[in-house]
């Protein structure tokens, strides 16, 4: 049996063709074309009615990696050595585990949200990680502010 969580910050479920049959979700908002999660959702278990317990990235993160509550007993920080994971349950059940994000903050020094996987691929580039050293091509001044030189 193979098991993929898929967990998406920035795209809304009524923005998913799988949940509205392709239809508009909103009748002044174009249609969010998503055909490659529709046709992997149609060989899978579909969540339709699931709820992060906290907010926001890595107290909801948290809360997924380890089935325990976070808000307000866990803050956002990281995971601890006492903190079982999803992953490493499965690991020592005979499961190979890998990773593929684009949140920095599973990886980010000390954060430890990696712990318990067999490989983890960072998809570099997201919120603020400067991975390109070119000029960049959009005008910066509009994202960089006096917290963020």
């Amino acid at each position: 049996m193979n098991l993929i969580v898929l967990v998406i910050d920035s795209l809304r479920q009524d923005h998913v063709g799988l949940y509205h049959g392709g239809e508009a979700a909103f009748p002044d908002v174009p249609v969010c074309r998503t055909p490659s999660l529709d046709a992997f959702a149609r060989e899978c278990v579909v969540f339709t009615n699931a709820y992060p317990e906290a907010l926001p990235t890595i107290p909801a993160r948290y809360t997924l990696m380890t089935g325990q509550r976070s808000l307000p007993f866990r803050p956002w920080g990281p995971l601890m050595a006492g903190d079982l994971t999803l992953a490493q349950m499965l690991r020592s059940e005979g499961y190979t585990c890998g990773l593929i994000t684009d949140c920095y903050h599973y990886r980010a020094p000390g954060m430890n949200y990696h712990a318990g996987f067999h490989a983890v691929r960072w998809i570099r580039g997201q919120e603020y990680d400067p991975w390109e050293s070119a000029p960049p091509i959009r005008p910066v001044d509009r994202y960089v502010n006096a917290h963020y030189p």
